[in-house]
Protein backbone atom coordinates (compact mmCIF):
# COMPACT_ATOMS: atom_id res chain seq x y z
CA UNK A 1 0.00 0.00 0.00
CA UNK A 2 1.40 3.37 -0.99
CA UNK A 3 1.71 5.84 1.89
CA UNK A 4 0.62 9.41 1.14
CA UNK A 5 1.98 12.03 3.50
CA UNK A 6 -0.04 15.24 3.43
CA UNK A 7 1.38 16.96 6.50
CA UNK A 8 4.94 17.65 5.39
CA UNK A 9 4.92 20.93 3.51
CA UNK A 10 2.00 23.16 4.41
CA UNK A 11 1.92 23.73 8.15
CA UNK A 12 -0.48 26.61 8.08
CA UNK A 13 -2.98 28.52 6.02
CA UNK A 14 -2.66 32.11 4.81
CA UNK A 15 -3.28 34.46 7.71
CA UNK A 16 -5.70 37.34 7.46
CA UNK A 17 -4.43 40.79 8.40
CA UNK A 18 -6.89 43.59 8.70
CA UNK A 19 -4.38 45.84 9.14
CA UNK A 20 -1.22 47.34 8.02
CA UNK A 21 -1.26 45.85 4.52
CA UNK A 22 -4.86 47.01 4.02
CA UNK A 23 -3.95 50.49 5.25
CA UNK A 24 -0.93 50.66 2.96
CA UNK A 25 -3.00 49.62 -0.04
CA UNK A 26 -5.71 52.17 0.73
CA UNK A 27 -3.04 54.86 1.08
CA UNK A 28 -1.42 53.93 -2.23
CA UNK A 29 -4.83 53.90 -3.94
CA UNK A 30 -5.57 57.39 -2.63
CA UNK A 31 -8.24 56.25 -0.15
CA UNK A 32 -6.74 58.54 2.47
CA UNK A 33 -9.70 58.77 4.86
CA UNK A 34 -9.94 54.99 5.12
CA UNK A 35 -6.17 54.61 5.44
CA UNK A 36 -6.10 57.23 8.20
CA UNK A 37 -8.71 55.33 10.24
CA UNK A 38 -6.84 52.05 9.78
CA UNK A 39 -3.51 53.58 10.78
CA UNK A 40 -5.18 55.22 13.79
CA UNK A 41 -6.36 51.87 15.16
CA UNK A 42 -2.89 50.36 14.78
CA UNK A 43 -1.20 53.47 16.19
CA UNK A 44 -3.20 53.17 19.42
CA UNK A 45 -1.89 49.61 19.79
CA UNK A 46 1.65 51.01 19.79
CA UNK A 47 2.52 50.31 16.14
CA UNK A 48 5.26 52.89 15.50
CA UNK A 49 5.11 52.63 11.71
CA UNK A 50 1.40 53.44 11.77
CA UNK A 51 2.18 56.34 14.13
CA UNK A 52 4.81 57.64 11.72
CA UNK A 53 2.40 57.39 8.79
CA UNK A 54 -0.31 59.26 10.72
CA UNK A 55 2.16 62.07 11.39
CA UNK A 56 2.97 62.30 7.68
CA UNK A 57 -0.72 62.41 6.74
CA UNK A 58 -1.40 65.10 9.33
CA UNK A 59 1.46 67.19 7.90
CA UNK A 60 0.21 66.77 4.34
CA UNK A 61 -3.51 66.93 5.10
CA UNK A 62 -4.20 63.54 3.53
CA UNK A 63 -7.62 62.27 4.59
CA UNK A 64 -7.61 64.74 7.49
CA UNK A 65 -7.09 68.45 8.12
CA UNK A 66 -3.49 69.58 8.55
CA UNK A 67 -2.64 69.54 12.26
CA UNK A 68 1.02 69.98 13.15
CA UNK A 69 0.36 69.59 16.89
CA UNK A 70 -1.06 66.08 16.42
CA UNK A 71 1.54 65.36 13.76
CA UNK A 72 4.30 66.18 16.26
CA UNK A 73 2.64 63.99 18.92
CA UNK A 74 2.35 60.94 16.68
CA UNK A 75 5.86 61.46 15.34
CA UNK A 76 7.17 61.64 18.90
CA UNK A 77 5.31 58.44 19.81
CA UNK A 78 6.88 56.67 16.82
CA UNK A 79 10.41 57.37 18.04
CA UNK A 80 10.69 53.96 19.68
CA UNK A 81 11.99 53.18 16.21
CA UNK A 82 15.10 55.42 15.96
CA UNK A 83 14.74 55.59 12.18
CA UNK A 84 11.64 57.76 12.62
CA UNK A 85 13.17 60.44 14.87
CA UNK A 86 14.06 62.71 11.92
CA UNK A 87 10.36 63.35 11.24
CA UNK A 88 9.86 64.83 14.70
CA UNK A 89 12.77 67.20 14.13
CA UNK A 90 11.39 68.29 10.75
CA UNK A 91 7.93 68.99 12.21
CA UNK A 92 9.52 71.03 15.00
CA UNK A 93 10.98 73.38 12.37
CA UNK A 94 7.47 74.31 11.25
CA UNK A 95 6.27 75.17 14.77
CA UNK A 96 6.64 78.42 16.67
CA UNK A 97 8.08 78.28 20.18
CA UNK A 98 4.59 78.56 21.66
CA UNK A 99 3.23 75.85 19.35
CA UNK A 100 6.11 73.54 20.21
CA UNK A 101 5.45 73.95 23.93
CA UNK A 102 1.81 73.10 23.37
CA UNK A 103 2.72 70.12 21.18
CA UNK A 104 5.00 68.72 23.89
CA UNK A 105 2.26 69.17 26.47
CA UNK A 106 -0.32 67.43 24.27
CA UNK A 107 2.10 64.57 23.65
CA UNK A 108 2.71 64.01 27.36
CA UNK A 109 -0.98 64.18 28.31
CA UNK A 110 -2.57 62.30 25.41
CA UNK A 111 -0.08 60.45 23.24
CA UNK A 112 2.76 59.17 25.42
CA UNK A 113 0.55 56.22 26.41
CA UNK A 114 0.71 54.97 22.81
CA UNK A 115 4.48 54.52 22.62
CA UNK A 116 5.52 50.94 22.03
CA UNK A 117 7.04 50.52 25.50
CA UNK A 118 3.92 51.87 27.23
CA UNK A 119 1.75 49.79 24.94
CA UNK A 120 3.61 46.67 26.05
CA UNK A 121 2.76 47.53 29.65
CA UNK A 122 -0.86 48.58 29.09
CA UNK A 123 -1.85 46.07 26.41
CA UNK A 124 0.76 43.33 26.36
CA UNK A 125 1.21 40.16 28.40
CA UNK A 126 2.90 40.65 31.78
CA UNK A 127 5.24 37.98 33.10
CA UNK A 128 3.89 36.10 36.07
CA UNK A 129 5.58 36.37 39.46
CA UNK A 130 7.53 33.35 40.69
CA UNK A 131 4.59 32.50 42.94
CA UNK A 132 2.09 32.72 40.07
CA UNK A 133 4.38 30.72 37.80
CA UNK A 134 4.63 27.98 40.41
CA UNK A 135 0.85 27.99 40.84
CA UNK A 136 0.39 27.55 37.09
CA UNK A 137 2.94 24.75 37.05
CA UNK A 138 1.33 23.05 40.04
CA UNK A 139 -2.12 22.95 38.42
CA UNK A 140 -2.32 20.08 35.97
CA UNK A 141 -5.07 18.81 33.67
CA UNK A 142 -4.64 15.07 33.31
CA UNK A 143 -6.73 13.46 30.55
CA UNK A 144 -8.24 10.06 31.20
CA UNK A 145 -10.08 7.66 28.87
CA UNK A 146 -7.61 8.46 26.10
CA UNK A 147 -8.36 6.02 23.32
CA UNK A 148 -6.80 6.32 19.88
CA UNK A 149 -9.35 7.58 17.34
CA UNK A 150 -10.73 5.12 14.83
CA UNK A 151 -8.98 5.60 11.51
CA UNK A 152 -11.58 6.22 8.76
CA UNK A 153 -11.54 3.08 6.62
CA UNK A 154 -11.64 4.81 3.23
CA UNK A 155 -8.71 7.04 4.15
CA UNK A 156 -6.80 4.08 5.56
CA UNK A 157 -7.32 2.12 2.33
CA UNK A 158 -5.94 5.03 0.31
CA UNK A 159 -3.01 5.52 2.68
CA UNK A 160 -4.00 9.11 3.44
CA UNK A 161 -2.55 10.67 6.58
CA UNK A 162 -3.26 14.01 8.23
CA UNK A 163 -4.25 15.81 11.42
CA UNK A 164 -7.03 17.73 13.12
CA UNK A 165 -6.53 20.70 15.45
CA UNK A 166 -9.33 20.90 18.00
CA UNK A 167 -10.37 23.63 20.40
CA UNK A 168 -12.46 22.57 23.40
CA UNK A 169 -13.41 23.37 26.98
CA UNK A 170 -12.61 21.28 30.03
CA UNK A 171 -15.60 21.64 32.36
CA UNK A 172 -15.47 21.61 36.18
CA UNK A 173 -16.70 17.98 36.15
CA UNK A 174 -13.69 17.02 33.98
CA UNK A 175 -15.73 16.48 30.82
CA UNK A 176 -14.78 17.77 27.39
CA UNK A 177 -17.39 19.88 25.61
CA UNK A 178 -17.79 22.71 23.10
CA UNK A 179 -15.41 21.01 20.66
CA UNK A 180 -14.76 22.56 17.29
CA UNK A 181 -12.21 22.20 14.51
CA UNK A 182 -9.66 24.96 13.94
CA UNK A 183 -7.66 23.16 11.25
CA UNK A 184 -8.05 19.90 9.34
CA UNK A 185 -5.65 18.38 6.80
CA UNK A 186 -6.90 17.20 4.37
CA UNK A 187 -10.18 19.08 4.55
CA UNK A 188 -13.30 17.09 5.38
CA UNK A 189 -11.33 14.02 6.40
CA UNK A 190 -10.57 13.20 10.03
CA UNK A 191 -12.70 15.69 12.02
CA UNK A 192 -15.48 13.31 13.02
CA UNK A 193 -13.08 10.63 14.22
CA UNK A 194 -11.01 13.17 16.16
CA UNK A 195 -14.03 14.73 17.89
CA UNK A 196 -15.48 11.32 18.81
CA UNK A 197 -12.17 10.42 20.42
CA UNK A 198 -11.59 13.66 22.35
CA UNK A 199 -15.18 13.85 23.57
CA UNK A 200 -14.50 10.69 25.60
CA UNK A 201 -11.61 12.27 27.51
CA UNK A 202 -12.30 12.92 31.17
CA UNK A 203 -9.85 15.22 32.89
CA UNK A 204 -8.64 15.06 36.46
CA UNK A 205 -7.54 18.45 37.75
CA UNK A 206 -4.73 18.44 40.28
CA UNK A 207 -2.80 21.07 42.22
CA UNK A 208 0.28 19.99 44.16
CA UNK A 209 -0.72 16.38 43.46
CA UNK A 210 -4.10 16.93 45.15
CA UNK A 211 -7.51 16.87 43.49
CA UNK A 212 -8.59 20.37 42.57
CA UNK A 213 -11.63 22.03 41.01
CA UNK A 214 -12.10 24.86 38.53
CA UNK A 215 -14.92 27.38 38.67
CA UNK A 216 -15.31 27.96 34.93
CA UNK A 217 -14.59 25.93 31.80
CA UNK A 218 -10.91 25.93 30.87
CA UNK A 219 -10.14 26.36 27.18
CA UNK A 220 -7.42 24.33 25.50
CA UNK A 221 -6.32 22.99 22.12
CA UNK A 222 -5.00 19.67 20.90
CA UNK A 223 -3.74 18.18 17.67
CA UNK A 224 -4.90 14.66 16.81
CA UNK A 225 -2.61 13.08 14.24
CA UNK A 226 -3.52 10.25 11.89
CA UNK A 227 -0.44 8.35 10.71
CA UNK A 228 0.18 5.02 9.01
CA UNK A 229 3.46 3.38 9.88
CA UNK A 230 6.60 5.42 9.29
CA UNK A 231 6.20 8.38 6.88
CA UNK A 232 8.17 8.08 3.64
CA UNK A 233 9.71 11.50 4.20
CA UNK A 234 11.76 10.31 7.17
CA UNK A 235 11.50 9.12 10.75
CA UNK A 236 9.68 11.19 13.34
CA UNK A 237 11.99 13.15 15.67
CA UNK A 238 10.29 14.67 18.74
CA UNK A 239 7.00 14.54 16.89
CA UNK A 240 8.43 16.09 13.72
CA UNK A 241 10.06 14.45 10.74
CA UNK A 242 13.34 15.81 9.36
CA UNK A 243 11.76 18.04 6.74
CA UNK A 244 9.30 19.54 9.20
CA UNK A 245 12.06 20.07 11.74
CA UNK A 246 14.12 21.96 9.15
CA UNK A 247 11.12 24.11 8.23
CA UNK A 248 10.52 24.97 11.88
CA UNK A 249 14.18 25.92 12.34
CA UNK A 250 13.93 28.26 9.33
CA UNK A 251 10.69 29.70 10.72
CA UNK A 252 12.32 30.41 14.08
CA UNK A 253 15.36 32.00 12.42
CA UNK A 254 13.08 34.33 10.46
CA UNK A 255 11.00 35.11 13.57
CA UNK A 256 14.10 35.93 15.61
CA UNK A 257 15.07 38.45 12.94
CA UNK A 258 11.77 40.25 13.51
CA UNK A 259 9.62 38.92 10.65
CA UNK A 260 6.04 39.35 11.91
CA UNK A 261 4.58 36.70 9.59
CA UNK A 262 7.07 34.14 10.93
CA UNK A 263 6.45 35.16 14.53
CA UNK A 264 2.72 34.66 14.14
CA UNK A 265 3.13 31.45 12.15
CA UNK A 266 5.18 29.93 14.96
CA UNK A 267 2.77 31.18 17.62
CA UNK A 268 -0.14 29.70 15.63
CA UNK A 269 1.50 26.28 15.72
CA UNK A 270 2.75 26.53 19.29
CA UNK A 271 -0.25 25.18 21.19
CA UNK A 272 -0.69 22.09 19.02
CA UNK A 273 2.24 20.81 17.02
CA UNK A 274 5.18 22.59 18.66
CA UNK A 275 4.57 23.03 22.38
CA UNK A 276 5.69 19.53 23.24
CA UNK A 277 9.02 20.13 21.48
CA UNK A 278 9.98 22.99 23.81
CA UNK A 279 11.90 24.91 21.15
CA UNK A 280 10.71 28.39 22.15
CA UNK A 281 9.38 29.31 25.59
CA UNK A 282 5.79 30.42 26.01
CA UNK A 283 6.80 33.89 27.25
CA UNK A 284 8.51 34.62 23.94
CA UNK A 285 5.58 33.19 21.99
CA UNK A 286 3.32 35.67 23.79
CA UNK A 287 5.63 38.52 22.81
CA UNK A 288 5.52 37.36 19.20
CA UNK A 289 1.73 37.25 19.39
CA UNK A 290 1.77 40.80 20.77
CA UNK A 291 3.95 41.97 17.86
CA UNK A 292 1.50 40.46 15.38
CA UNK A 293 -1.51 41.79 17.33
CA UNK A 294 -0.35 45.41 17.19
CA UNK A 295 0.21 44.93 13.45
CA UNK A 296 -3.47 44.07 13.07
CA UNK A 297 -3.54 40.26 12.81
CA UNK A 298 -7.00 39.28 14.16
CA UNK A 299 -5.85 35.72 14.80
CA UNK A 300 -2.96 36.98 16.92
CA UNK A 301 -5.25 39.34 18.82
CA UNK A 302 -7.57 36.43 19.57
CA UNK A 303 -4.82 34.05 20.71
CA UNK A 304 -3.06 36.75 22.73
CA UNK A 305 -6.36 37.63 24.41
CA UNK A 306 -6.99 34.00 25.34
CA UNK A 307 -3.49 33.61 26.79
CA UNK A 308 -3.82 36.78 28.88
CA UNK A 309 -7.34 35.85 30.03
CA UNK A 310 -6.29 32.38 31.21
CA UNK A 311 -2.75 33.27 32.26
CA UNK A 312 -0.97 31.04 29.75
CA UNK A 313 2.72 31.84 30.28
CA UNK A 314 1.78 35.27 31.63
CA UNK A 315 -0.16 36.97 34.41
CA UNK A 316 -3.95 36.48 34.45
CA UNK A 317 -5.64 39.73 33.37
CA UNK A 318 -9.19 38.92 32.38
CA UNK A 319 -10.28 42.39 31.27
CA UNK A 320 -7.18 42.92 29.13
CA UNK A 321 -7.71 39.48 27.63
CA UNK A 322 -11.32 40.10 26.67
CA UNK A 323 -10.41 43.52 25.22
CA UNK A 324 -8.00 41.87 22.77
CA UNK A 325 -10.58 39.21 21.93
CA UNK A 326 -13.20 41.90 21.31
CA UNK A 327 -10.80 43.67 18.96
CA UNK A 328 -10.35 40.46 16.96
CA UNK A 329 -14.12 39.91 16.99
CA UNK A 330 -14.68 43.35 15.49
CA UNK A 331 -12.21 42.43 12.75
CA UNK A 332 -14.40 39.44 11.82
CA UNK A 333 -12.53 36.55 13.47
CA UNK A 334 -15.21 33.89 14.04
CA UNK A 335 -13.40 32.18 16.93
CA UNK A 336 -12.98 35.53 18.68
CA UNK A 337 -16.66 36.34 18.13
CA UNK A 338 -17.67 33.05 19.73
CA UNK A 339 -15.20 33.54 22.57
CA UNK A 340 -16.52 37.09 23.13
CA UNK A 341 -20.00 35.59 23.52
CA UNK A 342 -18.86 33.04 26.10
CA UNK A 343 -16.58 35.35 28.09
CA UNK A 344 -19.07 38.22 28.26
CA UNK A 345 -21.31 35.94 30.32
CA UNK A 346 -18.94 36.97 33.13
CA UNK A 347 -20.63 40.07 34.54
CA UNK A 348 -17.37 41.23 36.14
CA UNK A 349 -15.95 42.01 32.70
CA UNK A 350 -16.61 45.31 30.94
CA UNK A 351 -18.12 45.10 27.45
CA UNK A 352 -16.23 47.82 25.58
CA UNK A 353 -18.84 47.85 22.81
CA UNK A 354 -22.58 48.47 22.82
CA UNK A 355 -23.12 45.04 21.25
CA UNK A 356 -24.61 42.17 23.25
CA UNK A 357 -23.02 38.74 23.72
CA UNK A 358 -25.81 37.29 21.55
CA UNK A 359 -24.79 39.62 18.71
CA UNK A 360 -21.27 38.16 18.72
CA UNK A 361 -22.67 34.63 18.84
CA UNK A 362 -24.83 35.41 15.82
CA UNK A 363 -21.82 36.79 13.93
CA UNK A 364 -19.74 33.70 14.66
CA UNK A 365 -22.61 31.44 13.57
CA UNK A 366 -23.05 33.37 10.33
CA UNK A 367 -19.31 33.00 9.74
CA UNK A 368 -19.77 29.23 9.79
CA UNK A 369 -18.34 28.21 13.18
CA UNK A 370 -20.15 24.98 14.06
CA UNK A 371 -20.08 25.35 17.82
CA UNK A 372 -21.44 28.90 17.52
CA UNK A 373 -24.30 27.60 15.37
CA UNK A 374 -25.10 25.02 18.03
CA UNK A 375 -25.14 27.67 20.77
CA UNK A 376 -27.19 30.02 18.58
CA UNK A 377 -29.87 27.33 18.42
CA UNK A 378 -29.65 26.94 22.21
CA UNK A 379 -30.02 30.68 22.80
CA UNK A 380 -33.00 30.88 20.44
CA UNK A 381 -34.70 28.08 22.37
CA UNK A 382 -34.27 30.15 25.56
CA UNK A 383 -35.87 33.29 24.11
CA UNK A 384 -39.35 34.02 25.40
CA UNK A 385 -40.74 34.82 21.95
CA UNK A 386 -38.25 33.94 19.20
CA UNK A 387 -39.12 35.10 15.70
CA UNK A 388 -39.99 32.63 12.98
CA UNK A 389 -36.74 33.59 11.23
CA UNK A 390 -34.70 32.83 14.35
CA UNK A 391 -36.41 29.46 14.74
CA UNK A 392 -35.88 28.48 11.11
CA UNK A 393 -32.23 29.57 11.28
CA UNK A 394 -31.73 27.57 14.47
CA UNK A 395 -33.24 24.46 12.85
CA UNK A 396 -31.01 24.89 9.81
CA UNK A 397 -27.92 25.26 11.98
CA UNK A 398 -28.76 22.06 13.88
CA UNK A 399 -29.24 20.20 10.61
CA UNK A 400 -25.96 21.53 9.20
CA UNK A 401 -24.11 20.66 12.41
CA UNK A 402 -25.26 17.04 12.42
CA UNK A 403 -24.49 16.62 8.72
CA UNK A 404 -21.01 18.15 8.86
CA UNK A 405 -20.06 16.36 12.10
CA UNK A 406 -22.52 14.06 13.87
CA UNK A 407 -25.21 14.20 16.55
CA UNK A 408 -23.17 14.87 19.68
CA UNK A 409 -24.44 14.86 23.26
CA UNK A 410 -24.76 18.64 23.14
CA UNK A 411 -26.62 18.39 19.82
CA UNK A 412 -29.27 16.13 21.40
CA UNK A 413 -29.57 18.54 24.34
CA UNK A 414 -30.07 21.62 22.13
CA UNK A 415 -32.35 19.72 19.76
CA UNK A 416 -34.55 18.78 22.74
CA UNK A 417 -34.69 22.42 23.84
CA UNK A 418 -35.69 23.62 20.38
CA UNK A 419 -38.32 20.89 19.98
CA UNK A 420 -39.71 21.80 23.39
CA UNK A 421 -39.86 25.44 22.33
CA UNK A 422 -41.91 24.51 19.26
CA UNK A 423 -44.31 22.33 21.32
CA UNK A 424 -43.04 18.97 20.05
CA UNK A 425 -43.00 17.30 23.46
CA UNK A 426 -42.72 13.65 22.41
CA UNK A 427 -39.72 14.27 20.13
CA UNK A 428 -38.16 16.56 22.72
CA UNK A 429 -38.32 13.81 25.35
CA UNK A 430 -36.68 11.28 23.04
CA UNK A 431 -33.89 13.71 22.26
CA UNK A 432 -33.17 14.63 25.89
CA UNK A 433 -33.17 10.96 26.89
CA UNK A 434 -30.51 10.29 24.26
CA UNK A 435 -28.52 13.25 25.60
CA UNK A 436 -28.71 11.91 29.16
CA UNK A 437 -27.68 8.40 28.11
CA UNK A 438 -24.73 9.74 26.12
CA UNK A 439 -23.71 12.14 28.91
CA UNK A 440 -23.68 9.32 31.47
CA UNK A 441 -21.37 7.28 29.26
CA UNK A 442 -19.04 10.30 28.99
CA UNK A 443 -19.01 10.93 32.75
CA UNK A 444 -20.76 14.31 32.68
CA UNK A 445 -22.55 15.94 35.57
CA UNK A 446 -26.09 15.42 34.23
CA UNK A 447 -28.01 17.63 36.69
CA UNK A 448 -28.74 20.23 33.99
CA UNK A 449 -29.96 17.58 31.56
CA UNK A 450 -32.21 15.99 34.18
CA UNK A 451 -33.71 19.39 34.96
CA UNK A 452 -34.45 19.90 31.26
CA UNK A 453 -36.16 16.49 31.09
CA UNK A 454 -38.30 17.44 34.12
CA UNK A 455 -39.27 20.72 32.48
CA UNK A 456 -40.33 18.94 29.27
CA UNK A 457 -42.23 16.28 31.26
CA UNK A 458 -44.21 18.90 33.13
CA UNK A 459 -45.72 20.41 30.01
Amino acid sequence: MKTILVLTICFFTTFVKADFISAQKDYQDGNFEKAYKEYLTLAKFGNNTAQYNLAVMLVKGQGVDIDLIKAYSWAKASESNPEYSALTHNIEKGLSKKQLEKAKEVYKKEFAQYTLNNSKILLGPILSTDEENQSNLDQKYIPGNKIAPKYPEKLLEKGIQGWVDLNFNIYPDGSVRDIYVTDEVPEKSFAKAAIRSVSKYHYTIENNSKHNTILEPRNTTQRIEFKIGTPNSGPIINGLNRKQKRQIEELIESAEKGNIDSQYSYAYLYNTLLKRNGIIKGEKVNQWLFNAAINGYPGAQYRLGKNIYFGNDCKVEKQKGIDWIMQAAQMGNAEAQYKAYTMLQNKDLVNQTDLSPFYWLQQAAENGLNIAQLYFAKEVSLLETPTSKQLSTAKKYLKDYSESLYKTTQWYQVNAMLLHKTNKRSKALKSIEKAIKSAKNLGWDIAELKQLKTTIDMK
